[in-house]
């Protein structure tokens, strides 16, 4: 079952194009760059799992400190994207400013940076 917001790779993202029509989907774990970034209102992430298992993609600040947890859920293997729309984790827009994502699973860990501009 997909999660709230995530949904497999759609065009629009730079990384969907190189992905569409993968046979046997990917044969390896992955962590987009965020698109756009900078961003203002909402950005995507793009993931692919060469496996299922479970599936965690967190939001931090600068300070390292946990914003929003956009995926938390087991998903089978695949291309997936996740729409942020700039909010924490109770539903009120982030300021401006560097922010960082972290994809993880059983056996993978990747994190990026993205900027939010007002």
């Amino acid at each position: 079952s997909r999660g709230r917001g995530s949904r497999p790779y759609r065009a629009r993202h730079p990384a969907a194009r190189a992905a569409r029509g993968a046979p046997g989907g990917t044969k390896t774990y992955g962590l987009s760059q965020n698109y756009p970034n900078p961003y203002n209102l909402q950005t995507q992430i793009a993931y692919q799992l060469p496996q299922a298992g479970m599936v965690l993609l967190k939001i931090y600040n600068i300070k390292g400190e946990l914003v929003r947890t956009l995926v938390k859920e087991h998903k089978p293997a695949g291309y997936y994207t996740v729409t942020w729309d700039g909010k924490n984790g109770d539903g009120v827009a982030v300021s401006s400013g560097i922010y960082f994502y972290r994809l993880s699973s059983e056996s993978f860990s990747a994190t990026r940076k993205m900027v939010m501009i007002k």
